[in-house]
């Protein structure tokens, strides 16, 4: 079973759309690598001791962010470029926290 089906079968995040519209990108060429980060960031934030949890907004912006982060910068090697980013990371801080 491809990750596209296993997302769709499973309904256990948003839309490939959302993150689509999220990330700019009109065609389907990339859908395969899209939805593999999208599980990808769920078993990141998974192992960070965040619960997936959808009916929170700040949960989906933290997935969407991650994806984008990955995606935009899938072929850079340079380990400090590889960092989650700032922002990203203080969303992550607050839910470990929080329990947002």
């Amino acid at each position: 079973m491809s990750a596209i089906a296993f997302i769709l079968e499973s309904g256990c995040c948003m839309e490939l759309d959302e993150v689509k519209s999220f990330l700019r990108i009109d065609d389907s060429t990339e859908d395969e690598l899209i939805t593999g980060l999208m599980l990808a960031s769920e078993e990141y934030l998974l192992g960070a001791g965040i619960e997936k949890d959808y009916k929170k907004e700040i949960y989906k912006l933290t997935v969407k962010m991650l994806i984008s982060n990955w995606y935009e910068n899938r072929n850079i090697t340079d380990k400090k470029l590889q960092e989650v980013p700032y922002g990203l990371k203080n969303l992550i801080i607050q839910q470990q926290y929080k329990g947002v």
